[in-house]
């Protein structure tokens, strides 16, 4: 039996040793991520004879499945081998270890079927306990790409938008609006709720989930996210509306007739989240091409 190759790279392996409490390294090897609609997703490790040295399942929750996680100082990758082992990959790049993990993610997100009405997020990092909430402005650093399918199995297609190379960050508040929508359903900007300073976020946003100019229509896209910077609102301050209303309140009730114009209600304001960035225009797809392996025993 074969599976396709979504992705492969070339990585130092290591394995963790419970008797030392650190790892050890087992060499140079290749590391894949290989799909099937049927069979289902796994990452591999395997030696210059395609000897497999370690499997792991690909399930739709990281949290109990996989546990891969990307190191945020360096080049490591960590995941859970099926039988429990703990193994940890060296990436010669960061960019190589981030590319792996967008395809670890689309793994899952095909395991869990291809939704097209919830978003996938993964978290490939911890997080601290000081979580961005609703209200919070934060700084984002993103790279983002289009989701395409070849014969059932989710792939990476073009870039679609990023600011990696920018001097800036993406700044924006967080909506408070997304205080009223399920987890499943807040698109680019509600995905960053829960994540900390520094912490990376992948997240997988199908187009009937995508808001404002991200309407659907556009297709799913795969976005790379990391929290550079974090402003937490201050909850002691109440909201301009309210402090206007707390100021109409302590006026003279005269006064309040003579200036019937000053104190009246404000139109509100939308607070549907707008794209972290206007959409590159339209271009050629470009599928990467499919190779098989064996499976071996």
């Amino acid at each position: 039996m074969s599976q396709e190759v979504l992705h492969a790279a070339a990585v130092s392996l290591f394995q963790f040793n419970h008797a030392t409490n650190g790892y050890d390294r087992m060499g140079s090897v290749g590391a894949a991520i290989t799909g099937d609609v049927s069979a289902g997703y796994r990452l591999v490790c395997y030696d210059s004879n395609k000897v497999y040295l370690c499997t792991a399942t690909v399930t739709s929750n990281n949290d109990t499945g996989l546990k891969f996680q990307l190191k945020q100082t360096d080049n490591y990758a960590s995941f859970r081998a099926d039988d429990g082992q703990q193994w940890s990959m060296y990436f010669n790049e960061e960019t190589n270890a981030q590319m792996f993990a967008k395809y670890v993610v689309l793994a899952m997100y095909g395991s869990a079927g291809m939704p097209t009405h919830s978003t996938l997020s993964v978290d490939l990092t911890e997080m601290a306990e000081d979580r961005v909430d609703v209200g919070d402005s934060v700084g984002v650093k993103f790279h983002g790409y289009y989701v395409g399918s070849n014969r059932g199995i989710p792939t990476l297609s073009y870039q679609y938008d990023s600011n990696i190379q920018s001097k800036h960050t993406y700044r924006f508040q967080i909506p408070t609006s997304n205080t009223n929508l399920t987890p499943e359903c807040k698109g680019f900007e509600g995905a960053v709720c829960g994540m900390s300073q520094g912490g990376k976020r992948c997240v997988v946003i199908p187009s009937n989930c995508r808001r404002g100019t991200e309407a659907a229509g556009d297709g799913t896209v795969i976005v790379m996210i990391e929290v550079k910077k974090v402003k937490k609102e201050d909850k002691q301050q109440p909201p301009p509306q309210q402090q206007q209303q707390q100021a109409v309140m302590m006026q003279p009730a005269a006064m309040q007739q003579q200036q019937p114009q000053q104190f009246a209600p404000q139109q509100s304001m939308g607070t549907t989240a707008t794209s972290f960035s206007s959409f590159q225009q339209q271009q050629q797809q470009h599928q990467q091409p499919v190779a098989m392996i064996g499976m071996a025993g």
